[in-house]
């Protein structure tokens, strides 16, 4: 998937799009979109996800806009082959007797579709050749022209859709300018227009004629420009684009639009296989001789050449208008066409009151029975602030069949270790009662994974099904189908993205849960032990530290935002400072200003310089004191390992001992609630032999004799580490004597008998 969607980035430019912040600039990119999309269109796209086809354009091989057969041609040429297509037959909508029989859009069959064919009527006699193109028994058959040499296929036309503000009415200086300085839309030919609200110009030399020099005064039929407000949506709107067969309404009125709801906006959306169709004329561009559409005008108007003029300013009357082919190279139809495609364009669906504007392709990469296929949405979205700042961003997202062998059994797996762990928390807590934040966070942790992987089953089994989503749109094949395709693909990305995004948190949590558990060991837990002897310092460092970078940051964007994009917002500012602090210096070869010299020379010495050796120097600190403490831990940690997991059953093996963790449970349990550790007896040997496995008297003994226990507190005694022996001699034991003496702490029953000897070994003074 990764590979995927590099290879996309390249062939689609996506690390381009930053660099467009105009209107032009943008519709560029988009073309070139739309042409990289078309590239990679192994078959027909545009008809058949517009549900429309014109035969003339389509077909014609000087037509660019529409039927990008790059990898195939239509058999026109070559009269004599079986698969020729008579072009001029078909626009006439004609048959021949070859045709086959019976046909699905003979309208004697029953049911009849909605636009059959009465085939008495439609059968030319005079014709001799199969008429392909009006029936699925006889259908144009492509001609391959080339190999398709991509490993992914486009099977959509690229789809636009946009976020629309309303228009509302200028205040201030805007409202000013356009009523009382420009006078705009106060005036008209039917009125006295206000002198006082027109615009006025002198004349650069006076008259030739009358010798005075003349004021002109020039008014606006509508407002020069206008003010939209991008917090707000627009339900409803016109759209004047162009396409081939549009008429004057649709040019100058436009056609009524409904926005639709995707992504929880408001959406305006068409299926376009050129921006020639987000566009419209430029009045006064695009000119036709009325009488002879092929000519050229080098001049036109009603003084200079009465009959070239242009359609749009012309009205209805112009004959253009009313045509319906185009099958005449010199139809009026035509000829404008060819060159509105060629001249300058008129923004109309991206326009003021464009909040954003998406342009996007649905991509399918292909694969065998051992791989899944990939789906991918490539979409490149141009935002507009409300200032009128352009800014992109670049989506790409992919979704594959999930192989359910490969992938339940670790689903199934991780759900079980998770529940077991929520109940082990659980039962710790109840049995052992201690921080209760600690089991909380297990509990709340584990629950987390465990909905994480419900919520990952539930899309994964849920609607949208790509592929069946896909091939009912094709067998509905309306554009509203497809639409819903879009959006549903689109949803499902979504979803997809807010999931690995909870995902992504959620392994983080894991993350410090896993560092703190490797605390388990003092030398793991190296991290977490600095942390804790640090955590202290570390609070009151980072209040003056993000002070310090806060004050820094508005100060950085309070003074140089204006001139400097990396310093342009209060966010950019920030992240500017903290690219800083990584050494990420990014400096033009000009030398700044001065200003800039001591904001950055006090940035450096104070943050980059001070604080991070203050910082360095904590954990330093903090780090030299646990180490000195964990010198006193001889033992490494593959040692304890085996000790605490092998040990204890490797002895109980060759010595007949029981686990440490039971001796441990009958320590716990015989001893005096609430006394502290300094007053409770020793241990001894002839106490471990009165510990018992089960309940009364069928309980048996967890050593087999007195020696068996004694060797047992022997062997533990051995493992003590040298440390913890004291070599001191006034501090060590002497005969008659025993631990906790001058505490007055209370003698073992056991031991009483014995005090006033010399102890027989040194485990009888051990604690454990």
């Amino acid at each position: 998937m990764g590979e995927v969607h590099d290879n996309l980035r390249v062939l689609y430019k996506i690390d381009t799009v930053k660099e467009y912040r105009t209107p032009d600039e943008i519709m560029k990119y988009m073309q070139s979109f739309i042409e990289t999309t078309y590239e990679m269109a192994s078959a027909l796209i545009d008809a058949n996800t517009m549900n429309t086809i014109d035969p003339t354009r389509c077909f014609s091989t000087s037509v660019s806009d529409i039927c990008r057969l790059k990898y195939w041609e239509t058999p026109i040429r070559l009269n004599a082959s079986s698969y020729f297509v008579d072009i001029k037959a078909l626009l006439r909508d004609e048959l021949s007797v070859i045709n086959k029989v019976p046909s699905h859009m003979d309208c004697s069959q029953q049911p009849a579709v909605e636009n059959c064919l009465d085939w008495d009527k439609h059968v030319n006699p005079n014709l001799t050749t199969n008429l392909r193109g009006l029936t699925g028994e006889d259908p144009i058959i492509m001609k391959s022209r080339r190999q398709y040499p991509f490993a992914s296929v486009v099977v959509l036309a690229p789809m636009v859709w946009q976020v629309r503000a309303p228009v509302v009415p200028c205040s201030g200086f805007g409202d000013k300018y356009n009523l009382e300085v420009l006078g705009a839309g106060k005036c008209s030919s039917d009125i006295k227009c206000d002198p006082g609200h027109e615009s006025s110009f002198r004349a650069t030399k006076p008259s030739p004629v009358s010798g005075r020099t003349q004021s002109i005064f020039i008014a606006y039929i509508e407002d020069a420009f206008y003010c939209v407000d991008r917090a707000l949506h627009a339900s409803e709107w016109r759209d004047k684009s162009w396409d081939p067969w549009a008429s004057y309404d649709d040019l100058t009125v436009g056609r009524a639009q409904t926005a639709a709801e995707m992504g929880g906006k408001k959406v305006f959306w068409k299926f376009i296989s050129d921006t020639a169709y987000l566009r419209g004329p430029v009045k006064g561009l695009v000119v036709l001789d009325k009488n002879d559409p092929c000519s050229t005008c080098d001049a036109w108007g009603p003084l200079e050449a009465p009959r070239c003029t242009d359609p749009v300013e012309d009205g209805t009357s112009h004959p253009m208008w009313t045509e319906n082919d185009m099958d005449n190279d010199c139809s009026s139809r035509r000829v404008w066409t060819d060159r509105f495609m060629a001249s300058e364009k008129e923004h109309t669906f991206f326009d003021i009151g464009t909040s954003e504007i998406t342009i996007a392709a649905l991509v399918i990469t292909p694969q065998g029975e051992k791989y899944p296929d990939i789906t991918t949405l490539v979409r490149v979205t141009f935002k507009v602030s409300q200032s009128g700042a352009y800014m992109a961003e670049p989506i790409l997202s992919s979704t594959s069949q999930t192989k359910m062998n490969l992938w339940i059994p670790p689903v199934v797996i991780t759900l079980v270790l998770a529940s077991t762990f929520i109940f082990g928390a659980i039962h710790r807590y109840v049995k052992n009662p201690g921080r209760i934040s600690v089991m909380l966070f297990d509990v709340l942790a584990s629950g987390a994974v465990l909905s994480y992987l419900i919520w990952n089953l539930v899309l994964e089994f849920g609607p949208p099904h790509i592929v069946e989503t896909l091939v009912a749109a094709f067998n509905k094949n309306d554009q509203d189908s497809y639409f819903d395709c879009f959006r549903n693909i689109l949803q499902y990305s979504d979803s997809i993205t807010v999931m690995k995004t909870a995902g992504f948190y959620l392994i983080i949590l894991l993350f410090f849960r896993l560092v703190h558990m490797l605390s388990v060991h003092p030398q793991l837990g190296l991290i977490v032990a600095v942390i804790a002897q640090c955590l202290d310092d570390i609070f009151y460092f980072c209040i003056q530290f993000i002070l310090f970078f806060l004050v820094l940051s508005f100060l950085g964007h309070w003074s140089f935002g204006g001139q400097k994009t990396a310093f342009m917002t209060l966010g950019r500012s920030s992240y500017t400072l903290f690219r800083f602090i990584t050494q990420d210096f990014s400096f033009s070869d000009e030398p700044p200003s001065a200003t800039y010299w001591v904001f950055l020379f006090l940035y450096v010495s104070v943050v980059g310089i001070m604080m991070m050796s203050f910082l360095l120097a904590i954990v330093v600190n903090a780090h030299t004191v646990v180490t000195d403490t964990l010198k006193a831990n001889e033992k490494t940690w593959c040692t304890e390992t085996w000790c605490t997991s092998f040990r204890g059953l490797s002895t109980k093996l060759s010595h007949g001992w029981p686990m440490p963790g039971s001796v441990c449970t009958h320590i716990e349990e015989s001893a005096v609630p609430d006394q502290p550790m300094t007053v409770l007896p020793a241990v001894t040997a002839e106490e471990l032999c009165r510990f018992t496995t089960g309940t009364g008297s069928k309980g048996r003994p967890l050593f087999a004799s007195l020696q068996s226990a004694q060797a047992y507190l022997e062997d533990y005694v051995k493992k003590t580490s040298p440390a913890m022996e004291e070599t001191r001699a006034s501090f060590c034991f002497n005969p008659g004597h025993y631990y906790g003496e001058d505490l007055l702490a209370p003698l073992g029953e056991e031991r009483c008998a014995r005090a006033p000897e010399a102890p027989s070994s040194s485990f009888e003074a051990l604690f454990l």
